[in-house]
């Protein structure tokens, strides 16, 4: 085959091959460090890659096309420069923050102060690692969490048990004696303790049940989620002064899970107010900058030690084991909030100033 054909071949080769191609002339500073490089040579592969314009490319600077490269973390000039003046090959994929793409780069370097690269868009196979390596660490932390909860469901449930079965036993001697007020004392406590048991089981069942997600979502006035919230907490609120603002503020999500939420939020406040002689609860809600809603509700209770701030969310989690409660309503409220895709967080200056819990919901058509 002749040189023409040859050259005609390797032409050929250049303009069709799939993989992306390029060459360039390194840049350097007075004191020989690379600064920037030129582009010399580029396939259409290599434009297509990128989404550089190839009738631009050469002779142009990397610095002119993507300002900013020389801030890239991924240091490519850097590392080309390296491969130009050292000579060695190097093969590393990378993402590049000015494409916003990841790439596997071959770099070598044909002639001093020059290099080569061949470019191919592996942006999707990384996607793909990345959500398998989150899903991986997802299934982690529900198996850690499924071992926590089996064995601290298996101790709080045993707890009424044990107090059912002792009592029963000392029941019927009361009974055997005839002493009909220590009975009723028995009673009493056998009565309290299955009441705690069923307690426990509802909230364990309505836990489970938002694994398989929330309802059809929807605007409502967060004055009517605050009102129907109330009714089902009435008696625990007591004298609580209950203060409401942006009634007419809508929220988007699913009403009866928000109505939830607010209804474990004030069961709670409520409840760590108790020792008060003016309790007081606010709950507001306001706009988000980000378009969804701001949902506040704050009390004057005993608070807490801003370190155990993000303990209080997880299952079972009890700082004050003379309160009474479960340990499972505010870990449904951070279930009920991610599953909206928001966010919640608890804040308290320290013991008696009182808690504050913000909650960041989505706009309406989000469907996260």
């Amino acid at each position: 085959m002749s040189q023409g054909a040859d050259a005609n071949v390797m032409a050929a080769v250049f303009e069709h091959m799939l993989a992306g191609f390029a060459y360039h002339r390194i840049v350097t500073d007075d004191a020989g460090r690379p600064v920037d490089y030129v582009y010399l040579a580029a396939n259409p592969a290599f434009a297509r890659l990128t989404g550089l314009d190839g009738a631009r490319l050469i002779g142009r600077r990397v610095t002119e096309l993507l300002p900013g490269i020389e801030d890239d973390p991924g240091d490519w000039i850097g590392t080309f420069g390296r491969v130009a003046q050292g000579g060695e090959p190097l093969r590393f994929v990378q993402y590049s923050t000015s494409l916003g793409r990841w790439y596997q780069v071959v770099a070598f370097s044909p002639a001093p102060d020059h290099f080569a690269v061949t470019f191919d868009d592996v942006t999707a196979l990384k996607e793909s690692e990345q959500a398998r390596d989150r899903l991986i660490a997802d299934l982690e932390r529900k198996n850690a969490e499924l071992e926590r909860f089996t064995y601290t469901a298996s101790h709080e449930l045993r707890t009424p048990l044990v107090t059912i079965q002792g009592f029963v036993d000392v029941l019927e001697e009361d009974l055997a004696a005839g002493d009909g007020a220590a009975a009723a004392d028995d009673l009493d406590r056998v009565r309290r303790a299955a009441a705690r048991m069923r307690t426990l089981l509802d909230e364990l069942l309505e836990l489970a049940r938002l694994g398989h997600g929330i309802g059809a979502r929807r605007s409502t006035r967060f004055g009517d989620l605050v009102e129907a919230a109330c009714e089902t907490v009435y008696p625990q609120l007591g004298d609580v002064l209950l203060e409401v603002a942006g009634r007419d503020v809508t929220v988007w999500g699913d009403p009866e899970r928000l109505i939830e939420v607010l209804r474990n939020l004030l069961d709670n406040a409520a409840k760590f107010s108790a020792s008060r002689v003016h309790r007081r609860v606010a709950v507001r809600a306001t706009r988000a900058p980000s378009g969804g809603t701001l949902i506040r509700v704050a009390d004057n209770g005993v608070g807490l030690d801003p370190a155990f701030a993000d303990r209080v969310f997880r299952l079972f989690e009890r700082l004050d084991p003379s309160l009474p409660g479960t340990g499972v309503g505010l870990a449904i409220v951070r279930r009920v909030v991610e599953l909206h895709g928001g966010s919640v967080a608890l804040r308290s200056r320290g013991i008696g100033e009182g808690c504050v819990v913000e909650i960041e919901l989505p706009g309406e058509g989000s469907d996260r």
